[in-house]
C-alpha cells in the first residue's frame, strides 16, 4: 500500500542524491568515523553484481554460505520483488512504524541486517584495535565504550540513510537493464566522492570528535605529564622561532614534543598561534570541554592563566 501512495519521484532525484551522498559520507569522516557504513554500501553493490559467482562458490564452500547466505538472500529478494518508489527509501528511518508492521517491508529490513550485523563486526574489530592502540591504560574503559556505542549509532544511521537509497537505486536500473543511467549514476558517485576527497583533503588540520574527546580524556587522566609536554611543547617552538624557523617547522617542532605524551592523531588536535604578544599551543574548548593551552611571551616567561591573554588569543580558546 505504502508503495502505491509513494509515486517514483523520478530519475532526477536520484541524480541529485547520487551527487550529494558520497561527497556528505566522505566529509562526514573528519568530524566522525564512517568507515563501517562505506564498507557495508561497498558489500551490497559487490555481492548483487557478482551475485552469480559468489552462489556457486556458496554451493561449494559452507564458508562463503555461511559469509554471504543473507546478503544472496537479499539479491533473490530484489529479483523477485523489484524495489519500492526511491522516496521510499529516502524517507526509511521516518517510515519504520510501516516496515515493522508490514510483513514483506519487514522481511527486507531484516535481510539488511546482515550488512548491519557485518558493520557491527568491523566496529567491534576495529574498536578493539583503536583500544588497545590509543586508549589503554591512560584513559578509561566507560569513555571508549561511550565513543564506541556513538560511533555505532551515526554509522547505523547513515546505513538506513546513505546506503538503502544509493543500493535500491542501483540495483533496480540494473533489473531493468537501463545501463545509461546506471552510468549516470556511477559518474556522479564519483565526481561526489572525488569533491569530498579534495574537501577532507583542504581539511587535513580537522580531528574527528572521538579522536579530540580522546585528548581531553588523556590529559585529564595525567595531569601531570600533559602539562609537562605541553611546557615542552611550547618552549620547543620558541627554540624554533628563534632559530628563524618557518610556522609550519615551528609548529612541528612543538608537535614532536607533544607526541612524547599524546598519540600521533592526537597531536593534530593542537595549534600553534603567534604573534608580537608570544606564542601559544592550544586545543580549542569543545561545546562540552575547556581548551587545552599553555602560552608563552616573548620575554620567555610562561603564561597559564587565561586573564592574562590578550583578548585574540582568548579567542582562538573558544570553541570551534
Amino acid at each position: 500500500m505504502a508503495a502505491a501512495v509513494l509515486a517514483p519521484v523520478g530519475f532526477a532525484a536520484r541524480l541529485i542524491f547520487f551527487l550529494l551522498a558520497p561527497f556528505v559520507l566522505i566529509a562526514a569522516g573528519v568530524a566522525f568515523p564512517v568507515w563501517g557504513a562505506a564498507i557495508n554500501l561497498g558489500l551490497v553493490l559487490v555481492v548483487f553484481f557478482t551475485a552469480g559467482a559468489l552462489r556457486r562458490w556458496a554451493d561449494r564452500s559452507r564458508v562463503v554460505r555461511a559469509a554471504f547466505g543473507r546478503q544472496l538472500a537479499l539479491e533473490d529478494y530484489y529479483r523477485e520483488r523489484p524495489p519500492r518508489p526511491f522516496l521510499y527509501y529516502l524517507l526509511y528511518p521516518l517510515l519504520a512504524p510501516y516496515w515493522l508492521i508490514a510483513r514483506s517491508a519487514r522481511r527486507e529490513f531484516t535481510l539488511y541486517k546482515g550488512y548491519s550485523l557485518f558493520g557491527v563486526v568491523l566496529v567491534v574489530v576495529f574498536s578493539a584495535i583503536d583500544y588497545a592502540r590509543n586508549w589503554a591504560p591512560d584513559i578509561a574503559f566507560r569513555h571508549f565504550l561511550s565513543a564506541t556505542i556513538a560511533t555505532f549509532v551515526v554509522q547505523l544511521v547513515l546505513v538506513l540513510v546513505i546506503l538503502m537509497p544509493i543500493a535500491t537505486s542501483v540495483i533496480s536500473y540494473s533489473l531493468a537493464g537501463a545501463r545509461g543511467r546506471l552510468a549516470l549514476l556511477f559518474g556522479a558517485a564519483l565526481l561526489s566522492a572525488l569533491l569530498g576527497v579534495l574537501a577532507v583533503m583542504t581539511m587535513r588540520e580537522k580531528v574527528s570528535a572521538p579522536v579530540r574527546a580522546r585528548i581531553h580524556f588523556r590529559t585529564d587522566a595525567r595531569p601531570d605529564e600533559a602539562r609537562a609536554a605541553r611546557l615542552d611543547a611550547i618552549r620547543a617552538a620558541a627554540l624554533a622561532g628563534r632559530a628563524g624557523a618557518q610556522r609550519d617547522a615551528i609548529q612541528e617542532a612543538a608537535r614532536d614534543a607533544l607526541r612524547s605524551f599524546y598519540r600521533a592523531d592526537e597531536v593534530r588536535g593542537f595549534r600553534l598561534s603567534a604573534s608580537s604578544w608570544g606564542g601559544m599551543i592550544y586545543c580549542p574548548a569543545t561545546s562540552r570541554r575547556p581548551p587545552i593551552w599553555v602560552a608563552m611571551r616573548t620575554s620567555g616567561g610562561v603564561v597559564e592563566d587565561a586573564a592574562q591573554l590578550p583578548a585574540d588569543a582568548r579567542r582562538l580558546l573558544a570553541p570551534d
